[in-house]
């Protein structure tokens, strides 16, 4: 994998670039005992920004291409003060073969988080 950091404006963007490639001599199930094997042959890109100290944003995708599987994230996080914090995120599945991200693929969803430290 490689991981790099680039400038944006006077921030800094960290972004993430995977490659996962395995072997097996039997193909995977549709089970979840065969999670393991979502990486068999898998990319993954990812990004995180902050965009102030109080401000972030994030996201990936994971490709895997034996079942054309997909998996996007997207999300946000906002600290409103020392005690609380809120976030908003997206995660999405789809495949169009059978394979471990099409068991997923009806579990999509948005999340939104609100988060007190004490």
């Amino acid at each position: 994998g490689i991981e790099t950091n680039i400038d944006v404006g006077s921030r800094t963007l960290t972004a993430l670039l995977e490659y996962y490639y395995s072997q097996y001599p039997t193909p995977a199930d549709n089970q979840l005992s065969s999670s393991y094997r979502l990486l068999d042959r898998t990319v993954v890109l990812g990004m995180h920004y902050p965009y102030t100290d109080e401000l972030n944003f994030q996201g990936s995708i994971l490709y895997e291409s034996v079942d054309k599987g997909l998996v996007w994230t997207v999300g946000m996080e906002q600290k409103v003060n020392d005690n609380w914090s809120w976030a908003l995120g997206w995660r999405d599945f789809s495949a169009p073969k059978s394979g471990i991200i099409h068991t997923f693929a009806k579990n999509d969803f948005v999340n939104l988080d609100a988060t007190y430290f004490f």
